[in-house]
Order: C-alpha cells, then structure tokens, then sequence
C-alpha cells in the first residue's frame, strides 16, 4: 500500500508526477504524497462531486487540470493543483464547443489535453485538443477522425457507443479511446 486516504471515498485519481496524485472524493480534490493529503478545493470550488455518471478528472505535470462533473449540461473546469483557482473552462452548449456533454478526457504527454465532446443531439462525439491555457477558440483544437466518432459509433451494435467512455494518450501522440466493450485507436496527425 502507497498511503492511507483519510477521506470517505476516493471517485477518480489522476497521476501529477512521480510520489504525487490528485483525487475527487464528497469532500473536494485533494493532492496526496508519500507524506501526506491535503484538500485542494471544496465540493462548491467544483460545481458538483456526486450524482453524475460520467465524473473525469486529469492533471498534467504542470498541475493545471481539467474537472468534468459528469452530469448531462455540466461545464468542464479547469484549475490548478496549487491551489490558485479553478474556473469553468467551457459551458456545453455555446460555441466553440457546441456540444452537449463532456465524455472523457485525457492529458496530452505533449502538453495540454484532448477531450471527447458530445454533440447536443448525442449522436456525433468529436475529439479536441486543449492548450492548458485556452481561452475560448484559442488554444482548442478540433481533431478530426477517418472516420469521424459519430460514423464509427453508427457502425456498432452497442447500446451506448462512446456515450461513456475513457481516453488515454502514449507518449507518441496516440490516443487511445475506450467504449462500453471497445476500444479505437487514434493516431497521431
């Protein structure tokens, strides 16, 4: 065992660097060492930690990270580990994004994150890739697939193609994407 977390439940995790995590519990997110834990923001700092289906939380080395609540029409939040904010990085439903649902998140080796958004109709998910400091169009990036998520999600028999999800990035740049029984793979431009 690592260390023992003095907190009711832990709900996502995220890798800072080497001896340092960042986790969600009903109590907020916290920064854990070998030494230690302490509470990063409360639950009002992050619109919500319960209820929702979809939570994602991602830190990059830097610290920045980005928070999705999970729940359908919640923002996507981006902070700091440190400790000195965290803001809404993107309502759902204005532009840029346009979409109606964060679905996962992973951070980028490269610097910055990519992120899988959901259309307002929910049938056409769609890759972006985020600067750590974006700023509206600035610094986001549309990714775009052959075949796009949405054609690939009607070619499967599953319920709930790429509703739900999970992401991850290799050091190479290829992003990896996680269906309900799947997974696709995306190879860097």
């Amino acid at each position: 065992m690592w260390r023992d977390l003095s907190t009711y439940t832990a709900e996502r995790l995220s890798v800072i660097g080497t001896n340092e995590v960042g986790f969600i519990d009903y109590s907020g997110l916290w920064k854990a060492t070998p030494t230690g834990q302490q509470l990063v923001y409360s639950p009002s700092k992050l619109i919500t930690i319960d209820s929702c289906a979809d939570q994602d939380l991602v830190i990059n080395p830097s610290g920045i990270f980005l928070y999705a609540p999970g729940c359908l029409g919640s923002s996507i939040l981006r902070g700091n580990i440190d400790g000195s904010g965290v803001d809404k990085l993107y309502d759902p439903m204005p532009n840029p994004i346009n979409g109606g649902n964060f679905l996962c998140e992973a951070r980028d080796p490269a610097g910055g994150f990519y992120m899988i958004v959901d259309d307002i109709g929910g049938g056409s998910p769609r890759m972006y890739h985020v600067a750590e400091d974006a700023n509206g169009a600035v610094g986001l990036t549309h990714v775009v697939t052959d075949p796009s998520f949405g054609e690939a999600r009607f070619t499967q028999s599953e319920n709930v193609a790429f509703e739900y999800c999970s992401l991850a990035t290799a050091p190479d740049g290829t992003v990896y994407f996680q269906t309900e029984s799947q997974l696709w793979k995306v190879s860097p431009p």
